[in-house]
């Protein structure tokens, strides 16, 4: 698969490269961002671990998940696309952003061109989603 990015009008998703790493540490690091998340806050070792996963995602299958650039700034807000889950045939589509970046709808926007992605060049048939279940909104 292609390592295009992909745009949509506010965003570039774009795969992850090792300058991004200081700044996905410190994003799995980050209890506002990760204490809803399935996986949890996370401390540097586990966060580092978290980001090579992220690269060998891309390097084992072709696709992953981006990182959501804002054109207007180029700030790297978080991590949005799709991943295999612990289920080899399921894929899912998965969102985090900085906490700045909420509540302005770059998450669905980001998701919206995932779930496009995946349909379409990727030709899945199906796309998940999962939460954690105190993940109240």
């Amino acid at each position: 698969m292609s390592r295009t990015p992909v745009e949509t009008e506010r965003l570039i998703l774009r795969p992850y490269e090792e300058s991004d790493r200081e700044t996905m540490v410190r994003f799995y690091m980050d209890p506002a961002v990760m204490s809803g998340r399935k996986y949890g806050v996370r401390d540097e070792g586990d966060a580092n671990t978290a980001f090579e996963v992220l690269l060998s995602h891309w390097h084992e299958h072709g696709f992953g998940l981006w990182a959501p650039v804002e054109k207007a700034t180029g700030v790297v807000m978080g991590e949005l696309g799709l991943r295999y889950t612990d289920d080899p045939d399921q894929v899912e589509v998965s969102y985090g952003l900085f906490e700045p970046h909420r509540g302005q709808g770059y998450a669905t926007e980001g998701a919206l061109a995932a779930l496009g992605y995946g349909f379409s060049t990727l030709g899945l048939e199906q796309i998940v989603a999962k939460s954690r279940g105190s993940n109240a909104v």
